[in-house]
């Protein structure tokens, strides 16, 4: 659920607050189900694709991350690879030791 819950938050932040009818058009999802995810009744996994797909792509439109990350494991050495690893989980962990997850409202609130 909390997977959930991040994964809406960041939709509506990268799409600026969408209405109901407006992530119901992009999604393809009826808009009282749209309506019951946004107050966290438990997503099908097709729905969290749906949503998720929708962010990489507002995020990465080009796929360029993805490119990039397949030929820096061809073409970089492991030790160069390993410190671009530690370096991304010093960035996760930090962003977990800044963000607070007692929230229990609502996305769409």
């Amino acid at each position: 659920m909390k997977e959930q819950k991040e994964l809406l938050q960041r939709f509506m932040k990268l799409f600026n607050q969408p209405t109901l009818q407006e992530i119901s058009n992009q999604t393809g999802i009826q808009i009282t189900r749209v309506f019951r995810i946004m107050n966290f009744a438990p997503m099908k996994f097709s729905e969290y694709l749906i949503f998720k797909n929708l962010i990489d792509l507002k995020i990465c439109p080009d796929n360029s991350l993805a490119m990039a990350l397949d030929q820096s494991l061809n073409e970089l050495s492991i030790d160069t690879i390993d410190d671009i690893k530690q370096q991304i989980e010093r960035k996760l962990q930090l962003k977990k030791l800044l963000t607070k997850d007692d929230s229990k409202e609502a996305v769409y609130a």
